[in-house]
């Protein structure tokens, strides 16, 4: 699409009539765009972040191991697996939550809170 719009000969109603125009896709808004995250367990006692990009640089990952939020990690490609695992035998109640990044700056909001019971 990007090689034929930037053809000399080019029309908007040549473009038109091949589907390569339309409105304006609207900027994400700051004050409603948030990451949608899911929890997984995974093999040996670990947590996987599932999230989607959505044209985002990625996400800044905070963690909640019953002490407060702290940050946890950056990731840029999905999906996430949290490193630490409990004690063997234990069983703990996390909670994640995450926020995009543009480069590197924050954007948006806090994804909704995810809790998971987690086994070592």
């Amino acid at each position: 699409a990007s090689r034929i719009k930037g053809h000399a000969d080019y029309t908007k109603a040549d473009g038109e009539v091949l589907g390569l125009e339309g409105p304006a896709i609207p900027a994400p808004d700051p004050s409603t765009t948030k990451p949608e995250i899911k929890l997984v367990l995974i093999t040996g006692g670990k947590v996987q972040l599932q999230w989607k990009k959505l044209g985002f640089t990625g996400i800044r990952i905070e963690v909640d191991r019953g002490s407060g939020w702290t940050f946890l990690d950056i990731d840029t490609k999905p999906h996430y697996e949290d490193p630490a695992s409990p004690a063997a035998g234990a069983t703990v109640l996390w909670k994640y939550r995450a926020i995009y990044l543009d480069g590197d700056t924050v954007f948006g909001q806090w994804s909704d809170v995810g809790t998971i019971a987690v086994i070592g």
